[in-house]
């Protein structure tokens, strides 16, 4: 338990020394505690399955589409503080959406092969009256660990 502790509050540390995102504005009380973005290693398995499709022409279409994803993961952020979580995406316009740690029913993380590979995963987020995951971290790295912050930080919110 004592390791857990030293991860999370090093954690926390080095999440106050981000810079608040220009899209987000904090409530006076609010504090970042985790910044990140999709893991551009998260490309592999498409760059690997456009090159073996290449004989069946696909596989061009699937490499063509790489400059796309990669510009899709550089204009996605992820935000964790300890009153919410915040997604913003979008290439052409963005959208931000956010999610009270109060609301927070379930989480559930996911790895894909490539995933397991690169230590990268995706963390989906289930609030009250929703059905579905109500908002998702895509192909983050270190995921298992984030999830368990993200359990921990709504659970000592819920208990205030």
């Amino acid at each position: 338990m004592a390791d857990t502790t030293t991860e999370t509050n090093s954690n926390a540390s080095q999440a106050s020394d981000y810079e608040v995102p220009e899209w987000l504005s904090l409530d006076d009380d609010e504090e970042l505690q985790w910044i990140g973005e999709p893991a551009p290693i998260s490309l592999v398995g498409t760059a690997v399955w456009g090159v073996l499709l290449t004989v069946v022409l696909i596989g061009f279409l699937i490499l063509l589409m790489l400059p796309l994803s990669w510009l899709s993961i550089k204009k996605t952020d992820y935000v964790v503080t300890n009153k919410a979580l915040y997604v913003k995406k979008g290439v052409m316009s963005t959208n931000i959406e956010s999610v009270g740690l109060d609301k927070i029913q379930n989480t559930e993380f996911s790895q894909s092969f490539w995933g397991k590979q690169f230590d990268f995963g995706s963390i989906e987020i289930s609030t009250a009256g929703s059905s579905g995951a109500q908002i998702s971290f895509q192909n983050i790295n270190d995921a298992r660990n984030l999830r368990e912050k993200i359990t921990s930080l709504s659970n000592e919110y819920t208990s205030r």
